[in-house]
């Protein structure tokens, strides 16, 4: 009988499913912690070495110098005797290869052959340093380069002439270079981060250097604020801080498909035969709004346990009273009887059978006559909107009924409130925890969404078309409705424009990041938290967060 597989032992394995490939990979990390230690102390070693500690070729009974003592000493003497400062590259290829196991959670590729070519690196960079000349007065018992430099380089100087020996030096450097770049396994983008890095910590230790030395006694800076932890332990609360969504459509594969143009009946009064339908009035007030309104009294609400509270709608402006608005009815109506004349000329017979007015748009329901085809209305689009003189003009079928809907903007736009949005009983009763306000549809009526729901969520325009607005309206419909133990944020902001006005909340795992550099670490920070909140889910065989 053939002997199981490795992986049909891991996968028959008491265990649950996941936990070897996290077992793996805290294993790997740890390696690579032992790694980085490694060349810690090995830089320290050679950093403190005394040429006076006991040593293979010196006797010593006075106290040991080396910051990693006699084995420290042992270690540097011999490296030192060797190859002289060129045994410096060991330490660094533990140290630069522990951090990539840390990062990557692996080794360099090709680490085998790297681990071979070490060795011939660290007696190159001998040659190169054992050709330069000694002071007078040294430490070194074998010089820069160690007994083996020493060596190649007395080799090298009888053998080639001495118009040629010269260049052994520059040339052991210059392969000495490439080899290590080798050995390190650092791609080009991390070489070009790394000399950024320290060029900017060069110049932030200068900066830092003058400014002590000009005011040694100098006061720290105000306005420096404690970072809270980014993780904290969350209250436990009667009610779970999430509520599970809803059965239906839970796994919805595109939930960005644009909405079709509504062709629900309103219950709304109007009078028999009328062309225009009236005007949705605003939402309902929610509970929030009606307390903002009667700010005077005072029914002994309890402030929430963790002692926040949720910030007032009377910070945000007032809608104003649109109960003296007035639709014109008759300057819509002739705008049907146009758009009906407006597609005659073209050849398409019709009548507007409903119209709809919007804040924004009003639709315009048509009812072509028998044999018209829908395509060769939508394709006159262009000629409809230069006929009305209108910017733009949308026309689309309505599921469900026998009439083609038609989009034209209005001369006057109204102006959508957030107050009246967040105030609203919809907002309010949502389900979903991450709600978000995107303003109002065609007909007046709030318009929704939950962020859970999103796979991902991208918003792109022009100049001026609305996206700050937009990225702002999102953000504290989050801030109104959860507070920071149901909800945390990180905010990169590279322009250090656009959401610096909202460092300082307690929402903020972090001050809003500026920095490109910082925005890798916080990202970073993020992939990990997913990666282990969905390692923590399929341990459970849950697929989400709610049934978590």
């Amino acid at each position: 009988m053939a002997a199981p597989s490795r992986k049909t032992m891991a996968n028959a394995g008491f265990l649950p499913r996941g936990t070897l490939d996290f077992l793996r990979r805290r294993v790997t990390q740890i390696g690579g912690l032992v790694l980085f230690a490694l060349g810690m102390a090995g830089m320290a070693a050679l950093g403190t070495a005394d040429p006076h500690d006991r040593s293979f070729d010196t006797a010593a009974s006075g106290p040991v110098a080396n910051a990693l003592g006699l084995p420290g000493a042992y270690f540097a003497d011999f490296l030192f005797q060797a190859v002289g400062w060129g045994g410096a590259i060991l330490a660094v290829t533990w140290l630069v290869w522990g951090l990539l196991v840390l990062i990557r959670v692996r080794l360099p590729g090709r680490w085998a052959l790297r681990l071979m070519v070490l060795p011939p690196t660290m007696v190159l960079w001998g040659l190169a340093l054992a050709a330069l000349p000694l002071p007078e007065i040294h430490s070194l018992p074998a010089g820069f380069g160690g007994a083996l430099g020493l060596l190649l380089v007395k080799g090298l100087t009888l053998v080639l002439p001495p118009e040629i020996a010269w260049i052994a030096g520059p040339a052991a450097a210059l392969l000495a270079l490439l080899a290590s770049i080798f050995v390190l396994g650092l791609s080009g983008d991390e070489w070009v981060s790394l000399g950024r890095r320290s060029l900017e910590v060069a110049v932030a230790t200068g900066q830092a250097a003058s400014q002590l030395r000009a005011h040694p006694f100098a006061e720290p800076e105000p306005g420096i604020r404690r970072v809270d932890p980014v993780v904290r332990p969350i209250p436990v609360r009667a009610e779970p801080v999430m509520s599970p969504l809803p059965a239906d459509d839970d796994e919805d594969d595109n939930p960005f498909v644009p909405p079709p143009l509504e062709a629900d009946e309103d219950d709304l009064p109007r009078p028999a035969g009328s062309l225009v339908q009236p005007k949705r009035p605003p939402a309902a007030p929610g509970k929030r709004e009606r307390a903002a309104r009667q700010g005077n009294l005072d029914l002994g609400a309890l402030p929430p346990s963790s002692g926040y509270e949720l910030p007032p709608l009377t910070l945000l402006m007032p809608t104003p009273d649109q109960s003296n608005v007035r639709i014109n009815q008759d300057g819509l109506a002739q705008n049907a009887k146009l758009l009906e004349s407006v597609l005659e000329d073209f050849g398409v017979n019709g009548k507007v059978v409903k119209v709809r007015p919007g804040p924004v748009v009003t639709l315009y329901e048509l009812e072509p006559a028998p044999g018209t085809k829908t395509s060769r209305v939508i394709g006159l689009a262009d000629d409809i909107a230069r006929s009305m003189s209108a910017l733009a003009v949308r026309i689309a079928t309505i599921p469900g009924r026998s009439v083609i809907g038609i989009e034209l903007p209005n001369s006057r736009r109204d102006t959508v409130y957030l107050r009246e949005l967040l105030a609203a009983e919809q907002f309010e009763k949502a389900a979903a925890k991450l709600t978000l306000v995107l303003g109002k549809d065609i007909g007046g009526a709030p318009v929704m969404v939950d962020l859970a729901r999103m796979p991902h969520l991208l918003i792109a325009g022009t100049t001026g078309s609305g996206k700050s607005v937009a990225i702002n309206t999102m953000i504290l419909s989050l801030l109104y409705r959860l507070t920071p133990e149901e909800c945390r944020i990180i905010m990169i902001d590279p322009k250090m424009l656009e959401l610096s006005v909202y460092d300082g909340i307690p929402h903020l795992l972090a001050p809003v990041v500026t920095e490109p550099g910082k925005a890798v670490v916080a990202l970073k920070w993020a992939v990990r938290e997913m990666e282990d909140r969905y390692r923590a889910m399929s341990q459970l065989g849950v697929r989400n967060i709610a049934g978590y």
